[in-house]
Order: C-alpha cells, then sequence, then structure tokens
C-alpha cells in the first residue's frame, strides 16, 4: 500500500491510496477529496475496495511505461468507474514532482461547509472555470449537482448522449 498526496503542491484537496498485488504486480490507484486532509485519506481508503472482492486484486493491470497507454482518454474513465485502469511506473518514482505540503481547505464552526464551498469554488474561479450548480430537493433529502465546463466532465463530450 502507498499513500500519496495528490494536492498537486496543496493546490487541491486531494489523496491517493495505491495498492500493488505482490504476487501478480499488479497496481490500482484510487483518489479521495475532501476539504480535510484526513477525511481525504478515509475516502481514498474506502474507495479502495468499494465494490471489489479480494479475488478481483488477482486482476489489476500491472504498471506500464507506455505514456499513451496512461494518457488515453478511456484510461482516464476506467480509473474513474473502478479505479482500474493503467498506473504509470513514472508514478512509483521516489523523485516527486510537487513538494508535499500538509494541506487544509476545512472551515470551522457552524458555518463550515459554507467556508469551504466558498474556498472550493474559489480554486475554481482562480482557475479561470465557470462553476454551474444546480441543488435538488426531493423527499427530505437534498443533493447538488455541479458542472465545471472544460474540467469536470469524465467521458468524451462526443460520447454523451444528449
Amino acid at each position: 500500500v502507498l499513500v500519496k498526496d495528490a494536492s498537486l503542491g496543496g493546490q487541491f484537496p486531494v489523496m491517493c491510496v495505491t495498492l500493488m498485488n505482490p504476487r501478480t504486480g499488479g497496481v490500482f490507484a484510487s483518489f479521495g477529496a475532501h476539504p480535510s486532509f484526513e477525511v481525504a485519506l478515509e475516502r481514498s481508503l474506502t474507495e479502495l475496495l468499494q465494490g471489489r472482492s479480494f479475488e478481483g486484486l488477482n486482476d489489476l493491470p500491472q504498471p506500464t511505461f507506455q505514456s499513451n497507454a496512461v494518457t488515453e482518454p478511456n484510461n482516464f474513465v476506467e480509473h474513474f468507474i473502478d479505479s482500474s485502469g493503467l498506473v504509470s511506473w513514472r508514478f512509483f518514482s521516489s523523485k516527486s514532482d510537487y513538494d508535499f505540503v500538509e494541506w487544509d481547505f476545512s472551515g470551522e464552526g457552524e458555518e463550515s461547509n459554507a467556508e469551504e464551498a466558498a474556498t472550493l469554488f474559489g480554486i475554481l474561479e482562480e482557475m479561470g472555470k465557470e462553476v454551474y450548480m444546480a441543488v435538488y430537493e426531493h423527499l427530505g433529502a437534498t443533493a447538488c449537482r455541479i458542472l465545471v465546463p472544460d474540467y469536470s466532465e469524465i467521458y468524451l463530450v462526443e460520447d454523451l448522449i444528449w
């Protein structure tokens, strides 16, 4: 098991947990995001085995040196669906592209959720991204859908059915 800060130098509230099967050499990386470092780590751990059997760990792909396979759009989709996409051997390098930053985007007190949302929306604004949000309430439950064009899409636009 390999735990990594995936915040890109403290820019984003993201952690990564990578599992390697020592018998097969297969790996998969699971990412978790949350304003709190600890909760982001917990989310990446819970995503690691969600919907997966221990026998399924024998079918993980081995890391690759083929960068075109790693950057291929469908590989990104595989990571999104079940973390089974290809991982580059560069991912395991001891030399990091970013310095570790002890990040914490969490708010405090009664307004913590509003503070956290403002911080996260501020990150997107600094990136020049537009954010569209819809809030739905049904049967006493609230759901929020957030879209960020050219940023939040998982599937290629031409693959979406309108």
